[in-house]
């Protein structure tokens, strides 16, 4: 399966060394700032933040203009943890720093890719957990009955979840099983929690923390 890469941003450059390094295995296009993320039709989204200072409240402020079908890459020079932490706010799937290279930009797509709906997923029928409804090919997300945005990651952490209630995984289980052993600091996957306590409203069933153990969904 062909899978394409949307680059957004404002430096050509950029797009072409992203191209360079995705080819053959992607293909690219790139758009300026502006578009809405949430109307672009590819499998995955760069955002090139360097190039576009404060657009990520942009996104802050109005999640419907997030990719809600697509992984949703964020692309910096500035490393910092404030800076990170404020593109996994936004709805990020994952941090680039930048200069990125050829061989580590197409293992974090790859890698990110493995959650995408696929033929395996196609007869997967909706998590209902409670007053949480998933639907696994929409990625869709209820919680009675309103509807909740959360990114393809922190999707594929509630259904992992709501699969398993009352089940403890610990850190190393989430990095195995949702990041796909992706290198990430475990700070990352804190924060990814956090976030999700912000974005989830009330209902029958929370994410607990098992301190020294981990995390898992239960009554409340």
């Amino acid at each position: 399966m062909s899978y394409h890469v949307t680059v957004v941003g404002q430096d050509p450059t950029f797009f072409e060394e992203v191209q360079k390094a995705l080819s053959p295995r992607f293909s690219c296009s790139f758009t300026s700032w502006g578009v809405s993320l949430s109307s672009l039709r590819s499998e995955v989204v760069l955002s090139d933040v360097d190039s576009a200072e404060g657009r990520l409240d942009s996104y802050e402020s109005a999640p419907e203009q997030r990719p809600t079908r697509a992984i949703w890459l964020v692309a910096s020079s500035d490393f910092c943890e404030n800076h990170r932490i404020r593109a996994f706010e936004a709805g990020a799937d994952d941090f680039i720093q930048k200069p990125c290279s050829a061989r580590e930009l197409n293992a974090r797509i790859e890698a990110r890719l493995k959650r995408l709906p696929n033929s395996e997923t196609k007869d997967e029928k909706p998590v209902v957990l409670g007053g949480l409804t998933l639907n696994p090919l929409s990625y869709e997300i209820t919680i009675n009955g309103a509807q909740v945005r959360l990114s393809v990651l922190e999707f594929e952490i509630l259904k992992l979840f709501a699969t398993h209630p009352k089940v403890v995984f610990s850190r190393l289980d989430l990095l195995t099983r949702v990041w796909k052993n992706t290198k990430v600091h475990s700070r990352t996957i804190d924060t990814h929690i956090a976030l999700m306590r912000k974005k989830l409203p009330h209902f029958d069933y929370e994410i607990n923390t098992i301190y020294g153990a981990g995390y898992c969904m239960a009554p409340v």
